[in-house]
């Protein structure tokens, strides 16, 4: 079903009960982080996906072990990409980053991260370097994988907690929790026109 908010076509769930849902997906850090600081474009996976709408991005509880955690986040891709998790810009080639600031510590796990729309799902054998683009150090792009494509990619700020789940689950929108989520927006200092934009799209949902 969808419906028509500020000129967005948005699809959106009804379950048996009548409630509507969007879908929310988990992942490891610091990838979930990265989706939420706008360095990673795309989510690459085993399998295709027809969904195409609002997703939850949600950190796991779980993943890396500790030492392998640090490991990955001291390449100075992730800790440019990392960036603004410290308030700094994000730099997701490493380039300008001159100190490695970013720890374990200051990752989200067990948390809802960024909210953003799943707008594509393409084959990574039929795409470019230039496609891939800064998401090569963050994604497997091995031939016979799939890349989903998030757009409109707003990270929470004050990350609320979440326990999510494997592959693609439904996350209920009764009067609760979108209320919590547009509470949780509300308390963004950046992306001032995206996250009312999302806002208005949870509100139009009530």
């Amino acid at each position: 079903m969808l419906f028509i908010q500020n000129g967005w076509s948005i699809p959106v769930e009804i379950t048996k009960k009548g409630s509507k849902t969007m879908k929310g997906i988990s992942l490891w850090e610091p990838w979930a982080s990265l989706i939420a600081c706008g360095a990673k474009r795309y989510e690459t996976r085993s399998w295709p996906t027809n969904y195409r709408g609002p997703l939850l991005i949600c950190a796991s509880k779980g993943g890396l072990l500790k030492s392998k955690l640090i490991d990955v986040i001291e390449e100075l891709a992730y800790q440019g990409g990392l960036a603004p998790l410290i308030g700094k810009p994000l730099d997701a080639t490493g380039e300008n980053t001159h100190c490695r600031s970013i720890t374990h510590k200051h990752l989200q796990f067990g948390k809802a991260v960024a909210i953003c729309r799943l707008t594509d799902c393409k084959e990574t054998g039929h795409m470019s370097q230039d496609e891939i683009g800064i998401d090569m150090p963050f994604g497997d792009f091995a031939s016979g994988r799939f890349a989903w494509k998030l757009d409109d990619v707003c990270r929470l700020e004050c990350s609320p907690s979440f326990t999510g789940r494997q592959g693609l689950f439904n996350v209920p929108l009764d009067v609760s929790r979108t209320r919590q989520f547009v509470s949780v927006l509300r308390h963004n200092t950046c992306q001032k026109e995206l996250t009312q934009q999302w806002i208005d799209e949870l509100l139009g949902e009530l």
